[in-house]
């Protein structure tokens, strides 16, 4: 599994509630990890240790006191 970009998850969040199986839209978003990234690590493989329950894993631009990072967020599937 790769790291996406905002819009790519975005778009795979939206085409999701178009093919059965479930819509990754009423999945709640979360921290993928709490890492603060200088560059993009978008298009980078994420290990497969790391995701077991993971759905989707991407990358957002933020700011803080320190300077622009990026962090990655998540969607799990459901734990039953």
């Amino acid at each position: 599994m790769n790291v996406l970009t905002k819009r790519e998850a975005t778009s795979a969040i939206v085409e999701s509630l178009f093919h059965p199986g479930g819509s990754l839209a009423c999945l709640p978003k979360e921290r993928f990890d709490l890492g603060k990234y200088a560059t993009n690590p978008a298009g980078h493989p994420v290990p497969d240790h790391m995701v077991p329950h993971v759905r989707i894993v991407w990358s957002e631009r933020r700011k803080d006191l320190h300077g622009p990072y990026w962090a990655l967020f998540s969607i799990s599937a459901r734990q039953s």
